[in-house]
């Protein structure tokens, strides 16, 4: 692949995707983390909690990126060393197959309340198999770094940090580290979107289904529970959206290894010669869907609005009344009569000024 002679207007335009990603993701997370954080601990709300503080680690993490892209891809300082490499590349990964995991979590979770509409669903449980996935993956990850002289390092062509290996399955195709690594490759992006899309069929289904008992449910509930299907299933339809690329890529590369058909996939990618359409799929897609998710929870729950525009309003006030000069006017008692005293007697009656009682005057304070 051709390394050199990038194309500056579209460096230039990923760098601003990326850092457009990088600006809303991060304040529209921290804001739902925040709103989400107010709300009653359920499972639902635990679920959102955490992929908003996900979702603002992988907005966080693309703003290298988008510097690399701009810098012509010069690995800044970032990618400048190997050990910054190395964290960057796991932050990175597990972020994103955490991601993943919440999805699944949180469409099997509203799937489950449907179905089974009386059933307790445990956050203890829930935060233990949260921590179980994470350890599981991070020891995947340390087994990849460890096969055949593997070493994560700075690759122009992706404008950051990826793993590289010494030898590669099409030198050694016998070699059965590499239906390994493709079996954990499956388990952990393609069988996700299996399950996500199932889950979603289900619930698709149980949300449009007419039975007595949801009959018999209050107008309020029925709408509330269809609502909140609805932003969930959206919310699965993002993923998947922005993650069906990765999850083909990745289906025509275990083809290619099972099948020692390298030439093929070669061919097939022999296109992206500078690394855009590889750079499209695997990071910036992600990073747009860490992004959207924010606006989606803006868009569809009206909670988070109030709790927006409250905070919004809330933070103008303080810096307006902080911006307001206090002058102090001293009136002396026999002045009851003059316009300035009767005006200030109004605004003490409109609860803008504040009074300090005096031995000969009646001071008062208000903001002008």
């Amino acid at each position: 692949m051709d390394t050199n002679n990038y194309n500056k207007t579209a460096d230039i335009l990923y760098g601003l995707i990326c850092g457009t990603c990088f600006l809303v993701g991060t304040v529209g997370n921290t804001i739902s983390f925040l709103s989400f954080l107010s709300k009653k601990r359920e499972i639902s709300t635990l679920i959102y909690i955490l992929t908003a503080a996900n979702d603002f680690l992988i907005s966080f993490s693309v703003l290298p990126v988008g510097i690399c892209f701009i810098r012509s891809r010069q690995p800044g300082f970032i990618f400048d060393t190997r050990h910054t490499c190395m964290m960057w590349w796991y932050v990175w990964e597990v972020a994103v197959l955490l991601s993943i995991f919440f999805v699944i979590c949180l469409s099997i979770t509203r799937t489950l309340s449907l179905v089974r509409p009386f059933m307790i669903q445990s956050t203890k449980f829930l935060l233990i198999s949260i921590l179980a996935y994470s350890v599981l993956q991070l020891g995947v990850l340390l087994g990849l770094h460890s096969l055949h002289g593997a070493t994560v390092t700075y690759s122009p062509l992706m404008a950051r940090a990826i793993l590289t290996f010494q030898l590669s399955p099409e030198a050694d195709p016998g070699d059965s580290t590499w239906y390994l690594l493709e079996a954990s490759t499956n388990l952990t992006y393609v069988a996700p979107a299996v399950v996500v899309a199932v889950s979603c069929t289900v619930s698709a289904v149980s949300l449009t289904r007419r039975n007595k008992r949801i009959q018999k449910m209050q107008r309020k509930v029925q709408e509330n529970r269809s609502r909140a299907t609805v932003t969930i299933l959206l919310f699965a339809l993002v993923y998947g959206v922005c993650n069906l690329p990765l999850v083909v890529m990745y289906v025509f590369q275990t083809y290619a290894v099972i099948s020692n058909n390298w030439a093929w996939f070669r061919r097939l990618n022999g296109f992206d010669t500078q690394g855009y359409y590889s750079n499209f799929v695997y990071t910036l897609l992600i990073a747009i869907n860490s992004a959207a998710n924010p606006v989606l929870y803006f868009w569809r729950m009206p909670s988070l609005r109030d709790y927006t525009i409250n905070g919004a309003k809330k933070a103008l006030r303080v810096n307006r009344d902080n911006a307001r000069p206090i002058v102090t006017i001293r009136v002396t008692e026999w002045q009851k009569d003059s316009p300035l005293r009767m005006k200030i007697r109004d605004d003490i009656g409109l609860g803008m000024v504040k009074s300090a009682g005096s031995s000969d005057f009646t001071s008062k304070e208000t903001m002008l």
